[in-house]
Formats: structure tokens, C-alpha cells, sequence
């Protein structure tokens, strides 16, 4: 064994619904209180961006944007999640598409209904996804929703 190198183990955390999933975390270090501060700093870095970018809690950030007309101040780290997405949106042609909301609200109400979704109730979600969702203020932070797709 070399003098000064400590050997480091490796620390095992699970949690369940953590994002609607289960969590292993795996921390390797030789300090297992030093493995139980990391623990909490991913944890409590998961629950941060959670709250900026969770669609399924109405209150995140992203909820907020997705439930306004009007320009929003958004957090950097939301202004990053966007721009990426417009730039693959931009790249795949359209293919790369997150405003599927609508389309498969459309499609849930056929399942209930039993039948195929008509090309009438496809036809203006169809057209809608084709349209920028929205426009990004980069002087201001803002971003300003163009369409109701989510």
C-alpha cells in the first residue's frame, strides 16, 4: 500500500419516487460521512430542478410558463433546456418535437371513446406542432409562449 492513498468504498444509497422512479445512487470515497453529504447534495440538486422543470407538479417553473401568455422571467437553467430544445427541433426538422401534449390529449379522448381520432380533431394539433411554441428574450430572460401546445 502506497503512504498518503487512502482507499476509498463504495456507499450505496435507493430511494424510492424520486421523480417518479427509483434512485441508486453510488458514491465512491473513504469517508462514509463524506458519501452521506454527497447523497444529499444530489438530492437536493434533483428536487431544485425538479421544481424548475417538472410538467407533472403545477407549480414548477415550467408549469408556470406552460399556464401564461404574457413574457416570463425564466431561470437560467430553463433558458438552457429551451434553447437546446429549439436547436434539436431546428436540426431533426421538426422531428424532435416536445409539444405533444395536445396530440396525445386528443388521442387519450379517442381511447375513451373507442375509436381513432378523426383527421378533423388531428388537423389543428397537427398544424400546431409545426409552429414555434415559443419566442426566447435573451437581453430580458423572458420567453413568451406563441402557441397553447404543450
Amino acid at each position: 500500500m502506497a503512504y498518503g492513498v487512502q482507499q476509498s468504498s463504495e456507499y450505496s444509497f435507493h430511494h424510492e419516487n424520486v421523480l417518479g422512479t427509483s434512485l441508486q445512487l453510488i458514491v465512491c470515497t473513504s469517508d462514509p460521512a463524506g458519501a452521506e453529504r454527497i447523497e444529499r447534495v444530489v438530492l437536493t440538486e434533483i428536487e431544485r430542478l425538479r421544481r424548475i422543470l417538472s410538467t407533472h407538479d403545477a407549480g414548477s417553473e415550467i408549469s408556470r410558463l406552460n399556464a401564461t401568455a404574457a413574457p416570463f422571467a425564466c431561470s437560467p437553467e430553463l433558458l438552457e433546456v429551451l434553447v437546446a430544445y429549439d436547436r434539436w427541433n431546428s436540426r431533426s426538422a421538426g422531428a424532435y418535437n416536445g409539444h405533444l401534449g395536445n396530440l396525445i390529449d386528443v388521442w387519450r379522448a379517442a381511447q375513451r371513446a373507442g375509436v381513432l381520432p378523426d383527421a378533423t380533431s388531428l388537423a389543428p394539433v397537427v398544424r400546431g406542432l409545426a409552429r414555434p411554441g415559443w419566442n426566447i428574450d435573451s437581453a430580458t430572460d423572458t420567453v413568451t409562449r406563441r402557441s397553447d401546445a404543450t
